[in-house]
């Protein structure tokens, strides 16, 4: 009996020795961490903006709550989760991470703003309680000025013959119609959908967005950070 103890023991340890140790357990992927507090913060809400007020309306991101990035948009309801102001960023809290907000690099005085998960911009001045900034830069001076534009939805062709209406105009909010046959194209101005540019200089407006969308009208504004905490009036 004790010999073959003794013969086990030393079987092990050579084993050991030699390299042969014994496998060890399967590793689990790691589970991928669940959002399971939303911070609750203040929205950056329109302060201005005659004739078509889009004063009180949200910034938001155009592909909130997915995994894309987007386009800045003024709607109804935007983002009212925390912002982070780190490294001259401005950021948002969306899907269980921060969106940041960057200033494209158009040629244009009206530069376009997207959301992305790489902070491109840190010349943004922002914090709660006051006017969204964009700091100097060598191709432009510091400004809290920005242009909405509302958006146009994307014309309907109806399957049966009838009047053709005419182009929808910059006051119009249904479109009219035009002596004469064919498909039925109705446009609507989206309510509550604003474009998001950043002003840094005199200029035209766009008649369209890049991705193509249909441009109605363009007013200036600025976007102020709602103070915390915050108390919601709608």
């Amino acid at each position: 009996m004790l010999h073959s103890v003794t013969f086990a023991l030393t079987t092990f340890l050579a084993a050991t020795l030699t390299g042969a140790v014994p496998a060890p357990a399967p590793q689990t992927s790691a589970i991928p961490p669940i959002c399971q507090v939303i911070p609750l913060g203040s929205p950056a809400v329109a302060t201005s903006g005659p004739p078509s007020q889009p004063a009180g309306l949200e910034l938001t991101n155009s592909a909130f709550l997915t995994t894309n990035n987007g386009s800045a948009l003024l709607t109804t309801n935007g983002y009212k989760q925390t912002w982070k102001f780190t490294n001259g960023g401005f950021g948002a809290f969306d899907a269980c991470r921060y969106y940041w907000l960057n200033i494209g690099n158009s040629t244009s005085v009206l530069k376009p703003l997207s959301w992305s998960l790489t902070q491109v911009s840190t010349n943004w001045i922002a914090g709660y309680g006051q006017n969204l900034t964009a700091a100097a830069t060598p191709y432009y001076f510091q400004t809290d000025r920005f242009v909405a534009c509302k958006l146009l939805q994307t014309p309907q062709v109806a399957t049966s013959s009838g009047p053709v209406p005419t182009p929808v105009s910059s006051n119009a909010t249904t479109p009219t119609s035009s002596t004469g046959s064919g498909p039925v194209t109705t446009a609507y101005p989206v309510a509550n959908k604003w474009a998001l540019y950043l002003q840094t200089g005199l200029g035209g407006y766009p008649s369209e967005t890049d991705d193509g969308a249909q441009i109605v009208e363009c007013v200036e504004t600025k976007i102020y950070i709602e103070p915390l905490p915050y108390a919601s009036t709608a």
